[in-house]
């Protein structure tokens, strides 16, 4: 996305995908240590908030959201739009 100050443009993430190995510990580290608060958007269909997805907010249009890898047909290897995305798999 592209927000725009006077006449310079400003380029940022608006929402973040992380597939994560160990779901349930990257969920808790997100809400309980970091603090980060979940998103009442629900997911697009086939998966289940708290079990296998979860969306941070963090304000001003920015999201982070967390896909369990483990979960069938999961975004793991999902495509990305071409020079747009940069693919950066973490593992937790």
């Amino acid at each position: 996305m592209t927000g725009h100050e006077g006449d310079r443009v400003k380029d940022r993430i608006s929402v973040l995908l992380l597939t994560v190995h160990d779901f349930l510990k990257m969920l808790g580290f997100c809400r309980d240590d970091m603090g980060l608060k979940l998103s009442s958007i629900h997911p697009e269909v086939g998966y289940q908030p708290l079990v296998d997805w979860a969306r941070f907010e963090f304000g001003e249009g920015t999201a982070l959201e967390l896909f369990a890898e483990s979960r069938p047909g999961s975004r793991k290897g999902y495509a990305l739009p071409k020079g747009k995305c940069r693919d950066h798999r973490l593992s937790s």
